[in-house]
């Protein structure tokens, strides 16, 4: 059964914490929370790729990485 938490992250979070849930997450995406447990973005593998090209270590945080304008649906779309 999909368990959508699997790909929550919070805002804190490292790019290896991020890797670790989209390895585990079916959706293959990371969705970074904030403190509210509001989505402020998302992290892909392509995002990792292309952090580690820029020389970004997998150490820093997920969001300097991470998309901040994600496409969302709502329940009513």
């Amino acid at each position: 059964m999909y368990n959508v938490n699997d790909n929550i992250v919070s805002s804190e979070a490292t790019i290896k914490q991020a890797i670790e849930s989209i390895d585990r997450s079916l959706a293959k995406v990371a969705l970074v929370v904030d403190g509210s447990g509001r989505l402020i973005g998302t992290v892909t593998d392509g995002d990792v790729r292309r952090g580690l090209l820029r020389g970004i270590g997998v150490d820093a945080p997920a969001t300097t990485i991470m998309n901040r304008s994600p496409r969302i649906a709502t329940t009513k779309d």
